[in-house]
């Protein structure tokens, strides 16, 4: 019963409160044939990462996905939702809030660590997320509500991640063209290059006659 009233709380204040295509965009079902002796059926896994990433960009994108999960996921409540640290912290009257908002930017200050920096269209995207969870945060009781369903750090971590996907796979399309670019620029280089005369050998010395008569060598002292 509690259940159903949470979401039809959700549903009333903020519509949809799934922050993505999946509930929990962290794991994911392992398949049946992937289950371990001692897993059951219907047991997560934590999602890979994209294929392909950097270093740094897989280095950035482990610390943003464990720092949304912390901050919005990692309760799990008797009625059936999960919350976070951010959460928990917004109870608190006016202090939590900010208290929250600071962890939020935390987290898009390590976002913009990536390869490249992060795109301004990005940035201003998950500003507009945590703004909004920080202002309607400030109301009381219903604002702390739509908070913990609307998980504005974990909606910043799915444009991150998908901004990386997308990064990647531009990557992989383009690396083809690059290569047929750089062996057509090869091959007309080597057109163009006219090739050297070969080194002219050196004179010959004229043969002695026999007029000339035999070489005397020299006399040591």
């Amino acid at each position: 019963m509690s259940s159903l009233l949470y979401k039809w709380i959700f549903h009333k204040t903020v519509g949809e409160v799934n922050v993505g295509s999946e509930e929990d965009p962290f794991h994911e079902t392992i398949p049946h044939e992937e289950l371990g002796r001692f897993q059951r059926e219907g047991a997560k896994r934590k999602k890979p990462l994209p294929p392909g990433l950097s270093k740094n960009d897989e280095k950035v994108l482990k610390s943003v996905r464990s720092r949304a999960y912390q901050l919005d996921l990692v309760f799990q409540c008797c009625c059936g939702c999960r919350l976070g640290w951010a959460g928990i912290i917004g109870l608190i009257p006016w202090i939590g809030d900010v208290i929250a908002f600071y962890l939020a930017m935390l987290l898009i200050r390590k976002a913009r660590t990536i390869d490249g920096g992060l795109p301004k269209y990005l940035e201003a995207q998950m500003m507009a997320n945590i703004t909004f969870d920080f202002c309607i945060g400030l109301i009381p009781i219903v604002g702390d509500l739509i908070n913990m369903a609307y998980k504005a750090n974990t909606r910043n971590y799915i444009l991150l991640e998908t901004h990386l996907r997308k990064h990647c796979s531009n990557n992989k399309t383009n690396e083809p063209k690059q290569s047929l670019k750089t062996s057509a620029k090869t091959t007309q280089e080597a057109s163009n290059v006219t090739p050297k005369a070969p080194p002219k050998a050196p004179p010959k010395a004229p043969p002695r006659t026999q007029s000339q008569g035999p070489r005397v060598p020299p006399r040591v002292l």
